[in-house]
């Protein structure tokens, strides 16, 4: 969505490393990355909060291994079990983005748009805004129209 108007094949590919480099700049990491264990991952993993496996192939990327190494800490990884549920004291927290709900509260509130109205303006489906956003359905109220003429 940022990076390409149209899909191209090697997109996939540009994402990882757009990703990578966004959540692990090289420049930062790359001291870190000598003398890389199934440990000093699971280390970098709670400083940098991406997957330990990801931080491997940043390792592999960046050429701080070899690829008999890399090969043998997948391994490693696999044999732990981490390649399924990394152990639960690496847990990474889930993020609650409080600048979010600033925004929607002043959409809502102070700029009195609907949850369709906001919807609409970001181009997605309700149902997806309200799935995105944690935004409560709004039910249909009922008004009361007089019969009499």
């Amino acid at each position: 969505m940022v990076m390409h108007a149209l899909p191209t094949p090697a997109m996939e590919e540009e994402a990882d490393r757009f990703a990578s480099e966004f959540l692990m700049p090289s420049d930062e990491i790359n001291p870190y990355l000598v003398n890389v264990t199934l440990d000093k991952l699971a280390s970098l993993k709670k400083h940098w909060k991406v997957a330990m496996s990801t931080i491997l192939i940043k390792t592999r990327d960046l050429e701080k291994i070899t690829d008999r190494q890399y090969r043998t800490l997948w391994e490693k990884i696999g044999k732990a079990g981490y390649r399924l549920q990394e152990p639960k004291e690496l847990e990474i927290p889930l993020e609650k983005p409080s600048l979010l709900q600033e925004i929607l509260t002043a959409h809502f509130g102070d700029l009195q748009y609907s949850p369709e109205q906001l919807s609409e303006k970001l181009m997605l489906d309700p149902m997806e805004f309200y799935s995105l956003y944690s935004v409560p359905l709004q039910s249909q109220r009922l008004r009361l129209v007089s019969n009499l003429r």
